[in-house]
């Protein structure tokens, strides 16, 4: 496990020297310890890990807090709690707060050593999948329009962002699910909407339902056909999509995802269509 970079974070000297010496006998060396949450964060800035484990029950300030600091400075660390306190509750809020994963006190060597493997192979599968699902996505945007339409789009502007969404009018997201979580948005105008569906139905759409379905069934193929080249590439991610949840109303601002997405503007003959797509790192 060359790539891992772990920092030791507990109140108690033993037990660093405990997890430590566990770590070298398996041929990792920790990149550096701390007691306490101050120097958690100039040992994390100064070393740049990859992984930190470290102990929930700390006189300054728990696992959570630190937690919450260390993904300030770096939202992609991961961190593995492990303390002698482990109930239902505790885990939960820690999952919660995006910790990775937890174990107890004593550490056992094998559950330490196991849990750092699975989450080291699951830092490999995001990283795969950050580098390939938006080309995916936007390829397959690209192809329902072709075939749904006999048209083309064209791509302009795009962008990585957590911040809030402006709905163009139409906003369909679909939810997916998976190893890692993640959520798609077509977001169009009215007129855009009227004229795509137009062309999707091969006819005039009967009403403002009949446009909304045409849009829903846009963003199905789009997330649907997605879903599945990601899942060909790497059977982990085990991608599924979920029901599309459909909001209208111009200038309505969508609250974002707690993830990073790309976002793109498509250029299309019935008029621009916004489009963004994200995955969660702490997924199942």
């Amino acid at each position: 496990m060359e790539d891992v970079r772990v920092v030791i974070m507990d109140d108690m000297p033993a037990a660093i020297t405990i997890v430590n010496e566990i770590l070298l006998k398996n041929g990792i060396e920790a990149v550096g310890v701390a007691t306490n949450i101050e120097e958690l964060k100039t040992v994390v800035k100064a070393s740049k890990p990859n992984l930190i484990i470290m102990d929930m029950v700390m006189p300054e300030a728990d696992g959570i807090e630190c937690t919450r600091a260390v993904h300030k400075i770096d939202p992609e660390i991961n961190v593995i709690i492990a303390s002698s306190m482990m109930d239902d509750k505790i885990v939960h809020h820690a999952y919660n707060n995006k910790v990775s994963a937890y174990i107890q006190k004593p550490v056992d060597e094998d559950v330490l050593i196991k849990t750092i493997k699975s989450i080291m192979s699951t830092e490999d599968a995001y990283v795969s999948l950050q580098r390939e699902y938006f080309i995916v996505f936007t390829e397959a945007l690209k192809n329902a329009i072709s075939k749904m339409t006999k048209s083309s789009v064209t791509y302009k502007n795009i962008s990585v962002s957590d911040s809030e969404y402006t709905s163009e009018g139409i906003t369909v997201v679909i939810g997916i699910v998976g190893k890692f979580p993640g959520k798609m948005l077509i977001s169009l105008s009215k007129p855009t909407a009227t004229l795509l569906s137009e062309s999707i139905l091969r006819r005039k759409p009967e009403d403002d339902d009949e446009i909304i379905s045409a849009v829903s069934e846009l963003a199905n193929v789009v997330s649907g056909n997605a879903c599945s080249t990601l899942n060909k590439s790497n059977r982990e991610y085990n991608l599924r999509v979920s029901p599309p949840t459909v909001l209208t109303g111009e200038d309505m601002t969508i609250s974002p995802p707690d993830f990073t997405c790309h976002k793109i503007a498509g250029h299309t003959a019935f008029g621009k269509i916004q489009f963004s797509a994200g995955f969660d790192k702490r997924g199942t």
